[in-house]
């Protein structure tokens, strides 16, 4: 194993010191974060190595790392990163594909394997992966290390930030982090004078290409008969966040102009006001239109309450909570009525390409009373001539290794059992 945790170290420092591994262009957070150059000698041509971009071919995760997106990369130093050739040299489409996923944990880890939370067993995959969880673990550090294993070995953790048990982290394609800006947090807690932080928001906004987006991770007051303290909640962090663009008197919508494309998601915690009785007979015919007409949050962005400009993909999946834990059942046990509690709302800039893939829940993740939501976006991309503002590189190292780690001891093992049990047949 020593031999093997060296071999590991050697590829992380590779990746971390701007030179080349295994065909990609590398990264790390030892870079010069004033400018990207800084990383690897001026002219130097790097050969990216990415996976495969024709969706209609439906890569799978082991070969979205292997397929190339352009020949070569940029004399580093000779023009900006992130101009126009470089976008239509490494997007011809202008594409970039994220995911997002939304779950309120119920202070469990669930499974080791979180490669079905991340779709990473199916012919989806994305250039980004953005999770958000409510009333997470409090071992943070084992949830990331979890999630980088799911995404080995094409992505990597460009970010993270948290508020008491409000968690977000952010995985790019290892090849693509040289075109991150600088990420900046915003952490809004919405229930005053207590120790833990469970309810708010936690928010990071950076630029990818010139395209600038908005992450909002946020769990919001509980309970049927607690609407107005969710709107409530709304307002205060969108005064965390838009401090110059709302007035102090009144509440006012998201500043979209801001931002290219923004994603708010969480236990957002609105109701369905009918009968438990009710919903099942929709959900028996599958009429989920019918069924949301008594959906809370679309009734307070139709009056324009909160979320005003705010859109949402179609749902054709069943209310996410509440569950009883290790099952598929609705908690028959209380008097809360099945609601759609946990979603994912998206905003986009007037025209600013943006298309939602894919809109669905997770239904195998039993070990909470929610389950997770998912959803894949296809964002526009532009190009920028300022790239000051990079993240040059940057990504949690620490993570990346201790998940090879942990994923070549594993196969290592499941190699040595199935050996011993080939020499047991034998004999």
């Amino acid at each position: 194993m020593t031999t093997e945790i060296r071999e590991i170290e050697h590829i992380s420092s590779h990746i971390a010191h701007g030179s080349r591994f295994g065909g990609t262009r590398a990264i790390g957070p030892e870079a010069n974060s004033s400018t990207v150059g800084s990383a690897v000698p001026s002219g130097r041509r790097l050969k990216f190595h990415l996976f495969q971009r024709d969706r209609g071919q439906g890569a799978s995760s082991s070969s979205r790392a292997t397929s190339s997106r352009g020949s070569s990369a940029p004399a580093l130093g000779s023009s900006p990163l992130i101009n126009e050739d470089e976008l239509l040299r490494v997007f011809p489409d202008r594409k970039l594909r994220i995911f997002i996923a939304s779950w309120n944990q119920n202070s469990t880890m669930g499974p080791k394997n979180l490669s079905e939370l991340l779709l990473t067993t199916t012919e989806e995959n994305a250039d980004m992966y953005v999770i958000g969880v409510q009333e997470g673990v409090a071992d943070k550090r084992e949830w990331e290390v979890r999630l980088q294993q799911a995404l080995l070995p094409s992505h990597v953790l460009f970010h993270a930030c948290h508020l008491g048990v409000l968690h977000l982290s952010v995985f790019v394609q290892r090849d693509l982090i040289w075109y991150c800006g600088a990420p900046r947090d915003v952490l809004q807690p919405t229930r005053a004078g207590t120790a833990l932080k469970t309810k708010g928001a936690v928010c990071s906004s950076f630029s990818f290409f010139g395209t600038s987006m908005l992450f909002i991770n946020s769990h919001l007051t509980a309970h049927e008969n607690k609407q107005h303290n969710r709107i409530a909640d709304y307002e205060k962090i969108i005064r965390a966040l838009f401090r110059q663009a709302v007035p102090p008197s009144k509440v006012a919508p998201v500043a979209p102009s801001r931002y290219d494309a923004i994603f708010w998601f969480g236990d957002l915690n609105f109701r369905l006001d009918t009968s438990s009785e009710t919903v099942l007979r929709f959900l028996a015919e599958r009429d989920f239109k019918s069924l949301l007409r008594f959906d809370q949050l679309n009734k307070v962005i139709a009056d324009g309450d909160a979320f005003s400009g705010f859109h949402e993909g179609e749902i054709s999946f069943a209310p996410t909570f509440k569950y009883e834990i290790n099952s598929n059942m609705y908690d028959r046990n209380t008097v809360r009525v099945p609601s759609y509690t946990d979603r994912i709302l998206y905003m986009n800039r007037e025209g600013q390409a943006l298309t939602v893939r894919l809109y669905d829940c997770v239904e195998c993740f039993s070990s909470s009373d929610h389950k997770p939501v998912v959803a894949i976006f296809e964002v526009g991309l532009r190009a920028s001539n300022d790239s000051s503002k990079l993240a040059a590189g940057a990504f949690r190292r620490e993570v990346f290794v201790e998940a090879l780690k942990r994923s070549t001891l594993r196969r290592r093992i499941s190699f040595d059992v199935s050996k011993s049990s080939a020499v047991c047949c034998l004999q």
